[in-house]
């Protein structure tokens, strides 16, 4: 948390830089001033629930239980282990707090558990895998396998396509043409193109990259997935998914 408070302490003053922690802070569109929304890679150890609510109130909206690695939560992409109960108990009180789940850095088992925890309960968590793909175009442990995106589609969540090469495709293979059919396999599986965007990840957030982006995807896909795949997908998904007051 100390380290949250530096980062924000560094990030928010700056210009035309504005925080979201509600569903109305949300600008009407992806373009404009910068609106950051704050988010946690990996939960720290012995979380309860006072804790949860500790982390809501310094502004993070967004949690990755595990990230590559084991923790007590559940595994990382790296192993094939289940959710915990402990990881359990950490989901239902994202719901309750109004704090998103993001799956990307979670093991198939442990992602899949928490996606049946949450229809099978009927939990008010949101979830989102915010940078992945789609393993049947690319097999990668941090890509998605099509039973991850049905269920992940069936419940309104989020899939943001990554921009990583490694998890795109083979190395020597054409990068847009791969790009383009983690995007349009992701639409189809999840059944509905308004639950994709572009989900590049902090090494490859750059304006004329996202621009580049734009004019190589025009020719490689049907319009009706284009449309809100560069922001407005995803604002419309945090519209529905953030605390409204």
């Amino acid at each position: 948390m100390r380290a949250h408070e530096t980062f924000k302490k560094g990030v928010l003053p700056n210009p035309n830089v504005h925080e979201i922690r509600l569903a109305g802070d949300l600008p009407d569109s992806p373009t404009g001033s910068m609106s950051v929304l704050f988010g946690m890679s990996n939960a720290p150890k012995g979380l309860a629930c006072a804790h949860i609510r500790e982390i809501y109130n310094s502004g993070i909206r967004v949690i990755s239980l595990t990230s590559g690695e084991r923790n007590e939560y559940g595994d990382g992409c790296a192993g094939q282990g289940h959710l915990t109960d402990r990881g359990k108990k950490i989901i239902r009180w994202l719901g309750e707090v109004g704090i998103i789940l993001d799956i990307s850095h979670a093991g198939h088992r442990t992602a899949m558990d928490a996606l049946s925890l949450i229809q099978n309960e009927g939990l008010a968590t949101k979830v989102m895998a915010s940078h992945s793909g789609c393993s049947y175009v690319h097999t990668h442990p941090r890509n998605l396998p099509d039973k991850l995106i049905k269920q992940l589609g069936s419940l309104g969540g989020f899939i943001g396509i990554t921009m990583i090469s490694p998890l795109i495709a083979k190395e020597g293979r054409p990068y847009f043409d791969s790009l383009a059919r983690h995007i349009s396999h992701a639409a189809t599986k999840c059944g509905n193109s308004s639950n994709i965007g572009i989900g590049s990840s902090h090494t490859h957030a750059d304006s004329q990259l996202f621009e580049k982006l734009e004019k190589e995807l025009s020719g490689r896909l049907p319009r009706a997935i284009q449309k809100g795949l560069y922001g407005g997908n995803f604002l419309a998904f945090l519209k529905r998914s953030l605390p409204q007051g």
